[in-house]
């Protein structure tokens, strides 16, 4: 790790997956993880030890998350044993980037960015952050350290019902489109006019809990000063109040990163 943070030696080894991928080769995720093992300081030996000699299979997203956790524990530790505050070290900034399931106003990068990632004899402990990644939809990191956020083939698995997490009673704002990072689709109260009617059975859960019906369906595109943008799905629900954009399908359907002000 050379006195790199976790998060940072995350990052690297990120960097150096993302330019396998990029030259067209591959990296097996299991070579990664050893890679990723290799490479930590002798105090994370138990946790090595913990890790390789796992009955379960364990996911670079998972040995992220107990990674990043590890290392809060060991630094609340070692300011224990100085007798000072036994407060940890707070987390790196970068991983609050999208974990706020609430609007904001973001602007669209097209490039293809590179994904920023980010002992004791006891197993690791559970890892302090609980939100859900908006690419994969797994919890225990954001979408800023997705390992899928570089791999723009992988597809984020479709859950039963599309969420929505800003609809409210409020008055309807129509010119106006919101980013959502909890939306699992983008929706509108619109109807517009290359939609088709849904005959589905699929609804759309909002954020007070209750359960809205889709009518139409269709893929739209979204103009910006650049580029346009694909909306897909796009879903027309009239219960809402709001146009929304799901970070998600945004980041894995355009190729795009979105950077907050």
């Amino acid at each position: 790790m050379q006195n790199k943070t976790m998060t940072e030696y995350l990052a690297s080894v990120k960097v150096l997956v993302d330019n396998i991928n990029a030259a067209g080769g591959s990296v097996d995720s299991e070579d990664v993880l050893h890679y990723i093992l290799n490479g930590l300081p002798p105090n994370y030996q138990s946790f090595k030890t913990f890790i390789r000699s796992s009955l379960q299979p364990i996911s670079l997203d998972n040995l992220y998350s107990l990674l990043r956790s590890e290392e809060v524990h060991q630094t609340t530790d070692a300011v224990k044993d100085l007798s000072f505050s036994s407060t940890a070290a707070p987390a790196d900034s970068t991983l609050a980037l999208f974990t706020n399931r609430g609007r904001g106003r973001g602007r669209f990068n097209s490039s293809r960015g590179r994904g920023r990632n980010s002992g004791a004899s006891r197993p690791p402990r559970a890892p302090r952050f609980d939100g859900h990644c908006q690419i994969c939809g797994k919890v225990g990191h954001s979408a800023v350290t997705c390992w899928h956020r570089g791999n723009f083939q992988y597809t984020s698995p479709a859950p039963s019902n599309d969420v929505a997490l800003l609809a409210n009673n409020s008055t309807a704002d129509t010119n106006s489109w919101y980013l959502d990072s909890g939306a699992t689709a983008h929706l509108s109260p619109d109807l517009l006019p290359f939609q088709q009617p849904y005959t589905g059975k699929d609804h759309v859960l909002v954020g007070n809990g209750n359960s809205v019906p889709i009518q139409h369906l269709g893929d739209g595109l979204l103009p910006t000063p650049t580029r346009k943008l694909l909306l897909k799905p796009l879903l027309h629900v009239p219960n809402l109040t709001h146009r929304l954009l799901s970070i998600s399908k945004l980041i894995t359907d355009n190729h795009c990163s979105i950077t907050f002000d």
